[in-house]
């Protein structure tokens, strides 16, 4: 059986292992003092992360809201395979109950489709 799997950027494995199994991240967002950032995955962002975190800077992380799933899985769904979805636990962050309403939405719209 054929399928589709994503992850968010919080799985902290590196962008070119995702891009070698075919997996496809959503990046979370955070900031810090009040700077927006996207979590894009390169070596150069996670050092800058962790560079401001050691400088005193504490970063406040954003979840992913159902609509932002919704958009990003949309294309995947098109292609007829199930989404395997692997997340931050429910008990880390919220993403995981958006993605699950997400879910449940978007498998309103493409009944035939299948989330795990």
């Amino acid at each position: 059986m054929r399928f589709i799997v994503t992850t968010d950027s919080g799985c902290d494995l590196p962008l070119a292992l995702l891009q070698q199994r075919q997996i496809i991240p959503i990046m979370l967002s955070y900031t810090i003092d009040a700077v927006p950032f996207r979590d894009e995955m390169r070596d150069d962002g996670i050092k800058e992360f962790y560079d401001k975190m050691r400088a005193g800077a504490v970063p406040k992380t954003s979840q992913l809201n159902p609509q932002e799933f919704v958009e990003f899985w949309r294309p995947l769904l098109s292609q007829g395979l199930p989404i395997v979805h692997i997340a931050l636990g429910s008990g880390v962050s919220g993403t995981w109950h958006n993605g699950v309403t997400a879910a449940r939405c978007s498998g309103r719209s493409f009944r035939t489709r299948k989330f795990s």
